[in-house]
């Protein structure tokens, strides 16, 4: 479960639950994989390699399916799982269990169908039809998923019902055919019938044993037609036919429950292997409609490797607003990698993207990026602030979300600018303390900042946020944004870049405040 790789505050920092609405499987059991997917942890190698290695045999085959058939025949497949569960638990199915059953293998026996054209994907899943379950809830070869109870007592059951049935309404039309005779109606065989009020035939026909009246007003009388003593009463034959038909249903469902319950755990592999199927052609398609990749899995050291990664939802916010969106390129090791740059730099974007990816390979799921590699952790710790936390809650809840980075274990590590939100002398020193503990961990910390200090005890720097070439533009608050470089640049020694200064400038702060603040930044550079 998500809860075991990291907590819920950390989930929504990633946008996990907003990552998953992008896949969207066909049938029930494609949706709860998703919903409740599978997470692969450090000792999971093999077993994700081997995930990822079957998705590239689906991707081989899927190309020559009849992808929409199969999608619409997946998504009638409905959930059973509370059907087989009372076969499991030897409690009466209702007829309706039975019919959502045998509706369920009837296309299951359609979907077999249709990839029957395509060797190898029923093969690859473990997809497989067994006839006897069929010939259990069709005994009569309908090839119909419509279901009922098909016993032969009860197909004579149900006969001598009809025979008696139509004799209760001829003797009713007899009846009818007498009232019509003999008080000038036209009832054509209707049993109900009204008139008026004032009309003479009233009284004659409430004295009848064939009429009743069933309601009366200032206008009208409403009668109903029955049979008297004097004629041919079947009710009683019904009702016992009924009865007797209720016992069967009965005994026939005890003995459908019996059939089946050998086959309760072929349905339940069958189940999962349908799902299965149809999340991973979700996957597919997402792979597809967002040019993704799957990733190779690293199995002898701590590293996450990405080339030309990119964050969907900001690169449309970005063509949106006909900005340039730059991809992702970095190579994390064991250790901390420092990040620096200006506000607006995109570190904090960085941080969540490739926390993003992470959570995404560890899911099994494709991953947006022209390369991705990445070793498997026990478990992804995100330490962060807020808008809502300023100030000392802030700080607070900063310091209590970086308690699990100092536990044992093998963790990917996301911290975005600690001890920023105290002063700044001692969120440094905090800050580079952090770095320092966690740099001779084996583990993978990424440690956003501002400060100066922690570059001296990272294991490698990057930076982010500098300004591109502008040809001498002026730069405003209206184009700063397009000249911002947010591609990530290796850099060495512990200077943090000055771009913020003219990022102020552009945003209007004075010239002469300007040039002071470069001056200090300059006496101030080891």
């Amino acid at each position: 479960m998500l809860d075991g790789l990291m907590d819920k505050e950390a989930l929504a920092f990633l946008e996990i639950e907003e990552l998953l609405k992008k896949f969207t499987p066909s049938s029930h059991y494609g949706k709860r994989l998703l919903k409740q997917p599978r997470v692969y942890f450090r000792g999971d190698e093999e077993a994700l390699i081997a995930h990822y290695e079957r998705l590239s045999h689906l991707e081989s085959l899927w190309k020559d399916c009849e992808k929409e058939r199969i999608k619409h025949c997946l998504s009638e497949l409905k959930n059973i799982s509370q059907s087989v569960e009372k076969i499991e638990n030897q409690e009466l199915p209702t007829v309706v269990d039975f019919f959502e059953i045998k509706k369920f293998f009837f296309f299951f026996k359609r979907l077999l169908n249709l990839l029957e054209g395509v060797w190898g994907i029923a093969e690859l899943y473990g997809l497989d039809f067994q006839p006897e379950i069929w010939t259990i809830l069709d005994p009569r070869n309908t090839n119909q998923f419509f279901f009922s109870i098909d016993s032969d007592y009860a197909v004579e059951l149900r006969e001598e019902l009809e025979k008696y049935r139509d004799l209760e309404k001829a003797e009713m039309r007899k009846v009818c055919k007498r009232l019509e005779r003999l008080y000038d109606l036209s009832l054509k065989n209707r049993t109900e019938f009204l008139l008026e009020r004032s009309d003479i035939r009233n009284h004659a026909l409430r004295k009848s044993e064939n009429c009743t009246v069933i309601s009366e007003n200032t206008f009208s009388v409403h009668y109903k037609v029955k049979t008297s003593n004097e004629d041919a009463d079947y009710s009683e034959k019904i009702e016992q036919i009924k009865e007797e038909m209720a016992i069967e249903e009965i005994r026939y469902r005890e003995e459908l429950m019996r059939s089946l319950s050998q086959y309760t755990g072929y349905l339940r592999a069958q189940m999962n292997a349908v799902g299965e199927l149809d999340r991973d052609i979700a996957l597919l398609e997402y792979k597809t409609d967002y040019d993704a990749c799957f990733p190779a899995i690293e199995k002898e050291k701590l590293t996450i490797e990405v080339e030309a990664g990119v964050q969907e939802d900001v690169k449309a916010f970005c063509q949106h607003k006909g900005f340039l969106y730059d991809p992702v390129n970095i190579r994390l090791n064991e250790g901390v990698t420092v990040i620096v740059g200006a506000n607006m730099g995109g570190k904090t974007t960085t941080l969540k993207t490739l926390g993003q990816f992470y959570v995404a390979s560890a899911l099994g799921l494709p991953v947006t990026a022209g390369k991705f590699v990445s070793s498997l952790f026990d478990s992804v710790n995100c330490v962060y602030r807020t808008r809502e936390e300023e100030g000392l809650s802030g700080f607070a809840m900063e310091v209590k979300r970086i308690h699990p980075v100092f536990q044992e274990g093998c963790h990917l590590n996301l911290i975005d600018e600690f001890g920023s939100s105290t002063n700044p002398k001692e969120g440094d020193a905090l800050a580079s303390s952090v770095v320092e503990y966690l740099a001779s961990k084996a583990s993978v910390t990424i440690f956003v900042t501002h400060f100066s200090g922690p570059l001296s005890y990272g294991n490698q720097s990057y930076q982010t946020g500098f300004l591109r070439d502008h040809d001498q533009e002026v730069l405003d608050e209206e184009n700063l944004y397009q000249y911002i470089d947010h591609r990530l640049e290796r850099i060495e020694g512990n200077r943090v870049p000055q771009a913020a200064i003219e990022i102020s400038r552009a945003l209007g702060i004075p010239q002469d405040v300007i040039e002071e603040a470069r001056r200090l930044a300059l006496g101030n550079t080891p």
